[in-house]
């Protein structure tokens, strides 16, 4: 935990420089409707934009990762049926067959 408030105590100190250094170099003022913002205001804005289309381009991947196994398990279950539907009377006649021939085995009762 103490290592957390350590880092986050340093990303505070390199957003903040980083603001004012882009302030001093660039001179560009970013306005939230009517409000001017500072240097560090736009800087924490960029960083919560940019955290914010990380996290939507993350979703939607995992999205469409899940959609593409759903997918593919439909269709597996869909050529799985198929193919018993249309199969079923050899495998009935296979399952008779088996029940006709097999070893009946016995329990002795002692």
């Amino acid at each position: 935990m103490k290592t957390f408030f350590l880092v986050l105590l340093i990303a505070a100190a390199m957003v903040m420089s980083i603001g004012a250094i882009l302030d001093a170099v660039t001179g560009l003022s970013f306005y939230f409707g009517e409000t001017l913002l500072n240097p560090i205001q736009a800087s924490i804005g960029a960083i919560v934009a940019g955290a914010v289309f990380i996290l939507l381009g993350s979703l939607l991947a995992i999205s469409l990762i899940g959609v593409i196994c759903v997918v593919l398990a439909s269709v597996f279950i869909a050529l799985l049926v198929a193919g018993v539907s249309a199969m079923w009377p050899a495998l009935l006649l296979v399952l008779v067959i088996y029940l006709l021939v097999r070893d009946k085995k016995t329990a002795r009762y002692c």
